[in-house]
């Protein structure tokens, strides 16, 4: 848990010339009463020039995040590469309402623009259809992360926010692809120097090798999570925290990269916000 400040001296490199950035990661009070469940479902190994390394690497800084932030967290399903029947059972034991107070969700995969979820074995079923047929025990403070190209696409399904998500952070408009970073000539964006907070974040609990891959949400999340200092308490907190990190994927796109970079959305919640577990906090 980080009890104290910590202060990294990051050096960067620009055009041949050293440049030293004092990077402050915020002091972290974890929450020692909120019970918080995470499951996780990615697909990863499609193939050949199509797999999604970025996207693993997106689920650790979840997990790591939620660990920091919540003493009681119970890290529950993790499936990567499942089948359609896999993911319906995912579905199905998600938590219930009196299992945990805040339960977490990550779903990283290749997507259609009709909303069509891709699994790693060809297979492709529409969200519509996965929640008509395999609801997932209704949650109030049930927060959904879609990593995944036109991620917007599920805002035209009603069950998906009626039945499942109390509020989503989408990781692309219904138009849009999503990308993972990776150090090539054809995506030439340098973390350390765009992205200092994510990249210290990083640096200090990921595992070494993290900046080699990663979503575009995944960082947008760790350059959020690097200057939060209180856990999200509710969905309120939840929604809060994830418009920042659209702000954040917007600036990247006016003042770093379009080409590089998706539009993310929050899908806020389709009621009035459940009650607070705790008094609510601010970020």
């Amino acid at each position: 848990m980080l009890r104290q400040m910590i202060l990294l001296i990051i050096v960067l490199i620009f055009n041949g010339c050293k440049s030293t950035e004092t990077v402050s990661l915020v002091e972290v009070y974890p929450s020692p009463e909120i019970r918080v469940a995470f499951d996780s479902f990615t697909n990863i190994h499609y193939g050949k020039n199509r797999s999604l390394p970025g996207w693993q690497t997106t689920q650790t800084a979840i997990e790591t995040t939620l660990t920091l932030w919540y003493d009681r967290l119970q890290v529950r399903q993790t499936v990567v590469d499942g089948t359609p029947a896999d993911l319906k059972n995912f579905l199905f034991n998600l938590p219930k309402s009196d299992e945990c107070d805040i339960s977490v969700v990550y779903l990283g995969s290749i997507q259609g623009d009709s909303g069509d979820w891709e699994f790693t074995r060809g297979q492709r079923v529409n969200w519509r259809n996965l929640l008509a047929v395999a609801p997932p025990p209704k949650h109030p403070r049930r927060i959904v992360i879609l990593d995944a190209c036109h991620a917007a696409a599920v805002s035209g399904i009603p069950d998906w926010s009626k039945r499942f998500a109390e509020i989503t952070l989408l990781a692309s408009n219904a138009t849009e692809l999503t990308y993972q970073f990776s150090p090539s000539a054809l995506a030439p964006i340098d973390l350390q120097k765009q992205c200092p907070f994510a990249w210290a974040w990083g640096q200090t609990h990921l595992p070494l090798a993290w900046s080699k891959q990663i979503s575009f949400l995944g960082v947008m999340w760790l350059e959020t999570t690097a200057k939060t200092t209180l856990p999200p308490a509710n969905t309120a907190d939840w929604e809060k925290f994830f418009y920042i990190c659209c702000q954040n994927a917007a600036n990247f796109r006016q003042s770093v990269s379009r080409r590089w970079s998706s539009t993310m959305q929050v899908l806020p919640p389709s009621q009035s916000d459940a009650p607070s577990i705790l008094s609510k906090k601010k970020l």
